[in-house]
């Protein structure tokens, strides 16, 4: 499975808070058992704020790794 990170509405529009949420969620609900790649739906839009953009990335960084501990 690749993607799931909301770039119509999530990224755009949410708060580094709602972006971090997601992506934890995400990983928390998908990576178990492997074949999971995190990730934004499609491509990032140029309406995303570059805080969201980077939350995203900081937070794959942070929770992304295997094994996965929350």
């Amino acid at each position: 499975m690749w993607g799931t990170i909301d770039i119509q509405k999530t990224l755009p529009y949410g708060s580094v808070k709602d972006v971090r949420e997601e992506v934890i969620g995400r990983i928390k609900h998908l990576a178990h058992g492997g074949g999971f790649i995190i990730g934004p739906t499609h491509h990032v839009q140029i309406d995303t704020p570059l805080e969201n953009f980077f939350a995203l990335c900081e937070t794959i960084k942070e929770y992304g790794k295997h094994p996965i501990e929350l």
